[in-house]
């Protein structure tokens, strides 16, 4: 990369495989020790990349406003999604691989289906950018993380509101959930906050 690089991930079916994305508006899947396998461009800083389940497809997300879907195997294009209104800080592939979310500055979260970019679902229930996401480990809920300082909690089928975590003092940054998917921890500029 040859400026700030802003995301890093490991393929989750191998142990050889990164992808990393930055402000030079590249996404660069390389093996360490051998280097650069293939990249493709944004048009803008690319805040994020997340690989699908099974390792063979790699989601980024950029303040160009979109999402790109690449297949690692065919090393080629699958989809760029374009229905956001500002930058894209955050995707991320559902639990079976067959739909992604993305969280925007235009407040919104958006989930899709990952082969066709047909909209599943958007929850527009922030009053500020959202900056995270994540999938429940069924796949049936998300949790998303707002300048709105609120990590709201709702159905990935239907949209429908089911939590409001209000006790942040300030931007909710990020998001994770524990493994067996019964707490999450979440961040301000100075704090972290473990909830159920």
């Amino acid at each position: 990369h040859s400026t700030r690089v802003n995301a890093v991930a490991w393929s989750p079916v191998t142990t050889d495989s990164i992808a990393s994305a930055g402000n030079d508006k590249t996404v660069r899947v390389w093996k360490p020790g051998l280097g650069e396998i293939f990249s493709w461009k944004h048009q803008d800083w690319v805040n994020v990349v997340a690989w699908s389940p099974d390792g063979t497809r790699i989601a980024s997300a950029a303040d160009d406003k979109t999402v790109q879907v690449w297949d690692c195997v065919k090393r080629s294009l699958v989809l760029i999604y374009t229905q956001h209104r500002h930058w894209v800080n955050a995707v991320s592939w559902s639990p079976d691989g067959t739909r992604i979310a993305s969280a925007s500055s235009d407040k919104t979260v958006h989930i899709w289906d990952a082969t066709t970019g047909h909209q599943v679902v958007i929850y527009d229930r922030h009053t500020q950018g959202v900056n995270d996401l994540i999938w429940s480990p069924t796949g049936t809920s998300v949790a998303s993380a707002s300048n709105d300082k609120t990590v709201q909690l709702w159905s990935a089928h239907t949209g429908a509101s089911g939590y409001i975590y209000k006790q942040h003092p300030a931007e909710v940054l990020s998001l994770a959930r524990s493994p067996h998917g019964r707490r999450i921890a979440s961040t301000t500029e100075n704090s972290v906050y473990v909830w159920y």
